[in-house]
């Protein structure tokens, strides 16, 4: 029995997308899952003793709002060149930033959600090297979100257990 949860991405150009319909403010495939949209972002959180991990950050619904705005901070970064002195855009790879919670209120309720903040360049040699081949991965299709397994239906591919 499925429970929930990313089930898979669909392309845009998927002629099942033409199939859904609408309930309330939810748009159902023909299968009878909900379609979703959200944003992933791929990165590399770094713990306290300089040691870092892969995630995917997966933002959707009120989310939305703080990816779009990250993705705008990330492509307003300008820094000086070392050689040349001009102004140029980092690679989105070179850059630390700090994800913490706030609360959100609206007349439905209360919520957590994102708080993005830029920290700084990347100041490790090892770390940059890092995000840059998992960043390669990503683009060369070697890296996705994958839908995890369900643990009630026995289907653990043991090729898999990493979920990018």
């Amino acid at each position: 029995m499925n429970k929930g949860g990313f089930q898979g991405e669909i392309p845009a150009n998927d002629p099942v997308l033409t199939k859904t319909t609408r309930e309330g403010s939810k748009e159902i495939l023909p299968n009878g899952h909900e379609l979703v949209k959200s944003d992933q972002h791929y990165c590399l959180v770094v713990d306290g003793d300089g040691s870092f991990q892969p995630t995917v950050i997966d933002m959707k619904s009120s989310q939305l709002k703080v990816s779009r705005r990250w993705k705008t901070q990330i492509a307003m970064q300008k820094v000086k060149h070392p050689k040349t002195g001009a102004m140029v855009t980092p690679a989105v790879y070179a850059t630390m930033w700090k994800l913490s919670t706030t609360e959100e209120t609206n007349d439905q309720g209360t919520w957590g959600n994102y708080q993005v903040s830029k920290v700084n360049l990347v100041n490790s040699r090892d770390l940059l090297q890092e995000a840059k081949a998992f960043r390669e991965s990503i683009m060369a299709g070697e890296v996705k979100a994958v839908k995890e397994p369900d643990a009630h239906d026995g289907s653990v591919d043991e090729d898999n257990e990493i979920p990018f």
